[in-house]
């Protein structure tokens, strides 16, 4: 710390988090020197991905944690706004920008003279559920109707801000029949074990079979990283384990950097190079006799949401033999 306090090119998102270590460490007179004279507008028009995954609100989060633990937070309110309003907003962001966010709110808490939660609200103008809580987040479950629709009305009963979030859960429908791509170009293809192109909509029990899917990159960007290929595949298939099994053929094309293999879904991830294709091979089989749904295919860049691809789901079926 001592040693990066004396780099004279230090930028002042750098000197912001530098700062944050020294006022964990009791040394505020240090932080309030190291920080002075700096804005807590974030200036840095770049965005710095590729090297800390950030963003300009990270950066706002970090400096806000910063001016929290200084015990500035008349400078602190300014940005507070600004981040829950971006929170709050329908704008995408990477885990990294979210969890940053979250955990410069969560200092203001610490300051708080009143971390308990009071409150009270009601669903479609029907009755007062009053709800109070010693810990800093409360979840309270709400009947919702089929068609969903109305109005909750909430009231905060304490001295201290209180972030109100509606979140929705259900199953889908199925309908995710739309096939999607910017900068990634995406292919689907099943094949039989010797590569021979096989109909799954109708497949004979106990069939192996292996879901390939290729991905070129267009060339009018740099090269992508962290890519994220999601499969996620019907009850009645089953996926054959080629760790398990000792089975190389799944490599037979491309190696990825790493792959998360679970009981109904793959995760794949991987980089891929300006204007080059990869491939990457899941061996199946059909188990289960039934009509299944076969959900879509989808890859994302997961720190740039300009680089993404889906193709559309489908019923499947596996018959008798």
């Amino acid at each position: 710390m001592n040693r990066m306090r004396n780099i004279v090119s230090l930028t002042s998102e750098s000197k912001f988090r530098l700062a944050a270590a020294y006022a964990l460490t009791g040394q505020k007179d240090v932080a309030k020197h190291i920080i002075e004279g700096q804005s807590i507008n974030n200036e840095n028009d770049g965005y710095n991905y590729y090297y800390s995954y950030g963003s300009e609100l990270r950066d706002q989060a970090m400096i806000f944690e910063t001016l929290v633990l200084l015990d500035d937070l008349d400078a602190a309110s300014q940005l507070m706004k600004e981040i829950t309003d971006q929170l709050s907003s329908q704008h995408w962001m990477s885990t990294q920008t979210t969890a940053y966010a979250l955990i410069a709110l969560s200092r203001l808490s610490e300051h708080s003279k009143d971390s308990r939660i009071a409150y009270s609200y009601s669903l479609n103008g029907v009755g007062k559920e009053k709800v109070s809580s010693d810990k800093q987040v409360s979840q309270v479950e709400l009947p919702v109707s089929i068609p969903a629709k109305g109005e909750v009305l909430f009231e905060n009963h304490t001295d201290g801000v209180v972030f109100a979030r509606l979140f929705v859960e259900g199953t889908p429908v199925g309908d995710d029949a739309i096939n999607e791509s910017s900068n990634l170009k995406m292919s689907v293809e099943y094949t039989t074990l010797t590569g021979q192109p096989i109909d799954v909509s109708k497949l004979a029990q106990g069939t192996d079979f292996k879901a390939t899917v290729t991905f070129t990159h267009p060339g009018q960007l740099a090269r992508y990283t962290d890519m994220a290929l999601t499969q996620i595949f019907p009850s009645g298939w089953e996926i054959r384990n080629t760790r398990m099994e000792d089975v190389n053929s799944a490599y037979d094309v491309n190696v990825p950097d790493y792959r998360d293999i679970r009981d109904d879904r793959v995760y794949t991830y991987f980089d891929l190079e300006r204007g080059r294709s990869q491939k990457y091979v899941v061996l199946l089989n059909a188990t289960y006799q039934g009509r299944y749904y076969l959900p879509s295919v989808s890859c994302e860049a997961m720190y740039n949401n300009q680089i993404s691809a889906r193709k559309a789901g489908r019923w499947v079926e596996v018959v008798k033999q």
